[in-house]
């Protein structure tokens, strides 16, 4: 499998081409073992999750708006390619819903000279009822949500969990 370390030059032609939006979205990377999916929900957190459930509204999250701004996303078939930033880091993810083991990332974070790259393990879309899971409300806002398992290569094979919402892409021919 190919590392990805850039969009396609494709991609970059059709950003180009169509214009792009100043945010694709949002995305937020947990450690693996720090992963809210994990943790036991708190008797506050428990009590939202029911009153979604029972109400059929997503629970009051907390607010995306520190988390990376997914600055390119293109679509091409079921392939989804995005960057993301923050002031000191810059992250490209590739990921495919059709076959959740496909796709790797890259983590840059140029200040602290760190450089990071694994592969995907697993993609899960989130529906409207994971959305009354209060682990995933914050995604609520964004027609496309995924939550992606990967795994770096390091020695360790650190397992890092992104929560990935996703407001719109442009959407690319099929490469044959």
């Amino acid at each position: 499998m190919r590392c990805l370390n850039k969009f396609e030059e494709s991609d970059q032609f059709v950003l180009a081409t169509f214009g792009m939006p100043d945010i694709y979205g949002r995305l937020q990377i947990q450690d693996g073992r720090n992963f809210e999916d994990s943790k036991p929900l708190s008797t506050m957190e428990q009590a939202l999750e029911l009153l979604a459930k029972v109400s059929k509204k997503s629970p009051k999250a907390t607010p995306v708006d520190d988390w990376p701004r997914i600055i390119e996303c293109v679509k091409r078939g079921t392939l989804m390619s995005l960057t993301a930033e923050t002031v000191d880091s810059r992250i490209f993810l590739k990921f495919d819903t059709a076959s959740p083991f496909f796709g790797n990332y890259e983590l840059r974070v140029p200040a602290e000279h760190r450089y990071e790259r694994g592969e995907v393990y697993n993609v899960t879309p989130i529906d409207e009822e994971g959305l009354l899971r209060f682990k995933y409300a914050m995604l609520s806002p964004f027609p496309f949500r995924y939550v992606v398992k990967t795994t770096a290569s390091d020695r360790q094979g650190t397992q890092k969990f992104w929560l990935i919402g996703i407001s719109s892409f442009v959407e690319a021919p099929i490469q044959s």
